[in-house]
């Protein structure tokens, strides 16, 4: 069954991000395709998908991280989620080729 982002599965998870209902948020993420939680973090808002990505294993964060939708120049809320300690590192970034070296 394929996975579809709704209005009413967005509200339940910005209501378990702001009452920081962790283990709702990471039964309600964690199945999903990494390029499915990259549009989540693109819907919510900055420290909503701070919090959010804080609760991903490294291994998802990095999937999630290489699943992003737009190849564009990294936001500064996905810039700012990969600086948080602990997290996956940029080591290289190439824009017109949209490759990325993720150093874990």
């Amino acid at each position: 069954m394929q996975f579809e982002l709704t209005k009413e599965f967005i509200n339940n998870l910005i209501s378990a991000l702001e009452s920081e209902d962790n283990s709702y948020i990471v039964e309600a993420i964690n199945p999903l395709h990494p390029a499915d939680i990259a549009e989540i973090l693109e819907i919510v808002n900055l420290p909503q998908a701070q919090y959010l990505y804080q609760l991903l294993d490294e291994e998802l964060a990095s999937e999630v991280l290489v699943a992003k939708p737009s190849f564009k120049p990294l936001s500064r809320a996905w810039r700012t989620m990969l600086a948080a300690p602990g997290r996956s590192k940029i080591f290289s970034l190439d824009i017109k080729r949209s490759n990325i070296i993720v150093f874990l």
